[in-house]
């Protein structure tokens, strides 16, 4: 059997709308219902609307004698005011902070409409609801807000006569402010040290934004750029000293400021890398002995002129600049027979800093050299073996690199 359908809720302009209930079988009658109060029996598939309301029809259809009643209702709004979506806030930026700026209504034109159903609008705009209504004084050039946020209200009406109306927000917002900044120092650890590294330009961000999660940063190489926000400059954008220019804008409102910016490019302090033991040479053998830190520092770098040296027990507080040991000349291992020293090598001007561990030894000999039995086979039963004892030198010597040994032979077995 055909669906009884009179379509979606109705909402228009006219002063009359046809509403159709025809299910094409007959004999069928149709009686229409206005505010579910009877107003048309029998009265045919259609029927007009003149007010605004619900509408009901109920479609009796005579089956095997029998009455089977089918009903839909739709509701109707006919008014020659019409609703339209809601209409963007007008917003503009305020360079000078003082709340207040020039609006030109007539840019919002393109808002307005694909807020409305489609259709040819005149557009007006007006000071208050009622004025707009009136169709009265009509706002016909730029103008300033009176307060922030400012009220005003748009008119459209189309070529029949329907009429909208809707309000439009005028607001100022301010732009970020400028940071009072510091040149930021940039240090190149690159394999060539030639003050020309990557910036890493977003690790300036929380500095130039104080940490509001509000605001973003770009960087560029002018301030024309900057003004515009065209050709940021990527975080690993690779130079050397220079002045930059950040952009801050506000990823809510999209107010923007302009500041400039010193990049200060520093080497990094250059360090050997080759392993480093210190010896103390304990004579009572009890794994504790007294160490001159700083006796590493010619192996650590070739200068320490405008560099300043200092010592720590983990590469975590040598990083952080975190408990340095108090005393370098005079430090007693913690751990027994030896110890890993971390120094951290930094610039004075800049703060670059360069760290590298080396080893303490209470008694290198002891700790650090394979004293372990040397076998061979006696392949011809005498108890004799010819010995080169360079490779054996070596073994013995394990990490202690550059170190000369002596060898001594206990108890040699003479021939009979």
């Amino acid at each position: 059997m055909p669906e009884l359908d009179l379509g979606n809720d109705i909402s228009n302009c006219a002063s009359s709308v046809d509403l159709n209930a025809d299910i094409g079988i007959t004999p069928s009658t149709y009686d229409w219902y206005f505010n579910n109060v009877l107003v048309l029996a029998d009265g045919g598939t259609t029927f007009t609307a003149t007010q605004t309301g619900s509408y009901t029809v109920k479609v009796t259809i005579l089956l095997n004698q029998t009455d089977c009643i089918h009903e839909d209702t739709i509701n109707v709004t006919l008014s020659s005011v019409q609703t339209i979506n809601p209409v963007s806030d007008y917003a503009l930026c305020d360079p000078n902070g003082d709340g207040f700026e020039n609006f030109d209504l007539s840019t919002k034109d393109s808002d307005v409409l694909a807020a409305a159903p489609p259709a040819s609008y005149a557009i007006s705009y007006h000071l208050t609801l009622a004025n707009a209504e009136a169709n009265m004084s009509p706002i016909t050039t730029s103008i300033q807000n009176s307060s922030n946020p400012q009220v005003v209200y748009v008119r459209l009406e189309d070529t029949t006569g329907c009429l909208a109306y809707a309000p439009i927000n005028l607001v100022v917002n301010p732009i970020p402010p400028l940071p009072t900044l510091m040149p930021f120092i940039v240090c190149d650890s690159d394999a060539v040290r030639d003050q020309t590294t990557a910036l890493g330009l977003t690790s300036f961000d929380p500095t130039i934004t104080n940490g509001d999660a509000n605001l973003g940063v770009s960087y560029h190489a002018s301030l024309v750029d900057a003004s515009s926000g065209n050709n940021p400059l990527a975080s690993n954008f690779s130079a050397s000293s220079l002045q930059l220019f950040a952009r801050i804008f506000n990823i809510n409102t999209g107010c923007s400021n302009v500041t400039p910016i010193d990049v200060e490019v520093y080497n990094t302090p250059e360090l050997y890398t080759e392993p480093i033991f210190l010896d103390a040479c304990d004579p009572d053998h009890d794994g504790f002995a007294s160490f001159n830190l700083e006796t590493a520092l010619p192996l650590v770098i070739a200068n320490l002129t405008g560099l300043t040296a200092s010592f720590y027990t983990s590469m975590t507080n040598a990083q952080t600049k975190t408990d340095p040991i108090p005393d370098p000349t005079n430090y007693t291992n913690t751990t027994t027979t030896e110890e890993v020293v971390y120094v951290r090598i930094e610039d004075d001007v800049s703060g670059c800093f360069g760290v590298r561990s080396f080893e303490i030894h209470t008694n290198l000999l002891l700790s650090e050299t394979d004293l372990r039995p040397i076998t061979f086979c006696d392949e011809d039963g005498d108890g004799m073996h010819t010995f080169d004892l360079d490779p054996v030198s070596d073994l013995i010597k394990n990490m202690l690199l550059g170190r000369t040994h002596h060898h001594l032979l206990r108890n040699p077995r003479r021939p009979k």
